[in-house]
């Protein structure tokens, strides 16, 4: 699907809701988080596709890269952790009990604590290790959202949930591969108007 329109102004429906936007500037990009809806402005022209607001959320990224989801229970040992991350060359693991997100440990966290003791270390529970209530997202935050949470709290790795199960998780990785990528497109887009 793409919807070229030929003013600043669009109007979206979703369900019976309806919500009008008006837009000024060049260049300039609008999300709507309600409607799930982006739209880049290039010079007057307005061009929507499928794929290009799809693109703009955490699912995409889950699309992509699967959700499977390593994890470990908060009573296995941090020798059981650290070997499951070199098993699956990870850099975190999300922490689950009885079905539920209960936190999540990082390569980082490993070697602060070793950092202060590293007495009985690996028969030590992984509950006395791992980051409480994580922060989360859910597959219909955008992207930038996702990022914001991750620069914010200064981790790699964000678990992705819904309605309180856990269904993925992405690093930092995944989301400036999806920002590189959106970047190009929007840059193809822009060569295109001005070779039109």
């Amino acid at each position: 699907m793409s919807l070229p329109l030929g003013g600043i102004s669009t109007r979206s429906i979703a369900g019976d809701r309806t919500s009008s936007h008006v837009f000024t500037g060049v260049n300039r990009q609008f999300v709507d988080h309600d409607m799930h809806l982006r739209v880049c402005i290039a010079r007057g022209k307005l061009t929507i596709s499928e794929e290009e607001v799809e693109a703009m959320f955490v699912e995409s990224i889950l699309t992509v890269k699967g959700s499977d989801v390593i994890t470990v229970a908060s009573d296995a040992t941090i020798g059981d952790l650290i070997a499951t991350l070199a098993r699956h060359n990870i850099g975190a693991v999300v922490v689950v009990d009885h079905g539920k997100v209960e936190g999540i440990v990082s390569e980082r966290d490993i070697v602060r604590h070793l950092a202060g003791s590293a007495e009985g270390f690996r028969a030590k529970p992984v509950a006395t290790l791992m980051t409480r209530a994580p922060k989360t997202c859910t597959k219909s935050d955008t992207v930038d959202q996702a990022m914001g949470i991750m620069s914010q709290g200064r981790f790699r790795h964000l678990p992705v949930v819904e309605n309180g199960q856990l269904i993925g998780i992405i690093s930092i990785g995944d989301v400036v591969k999806r920002k590189i990528e959106e970047a190009e497109q929007e840059a193809g887009a822009l060569r295109d108007y001005i070779a039109s």
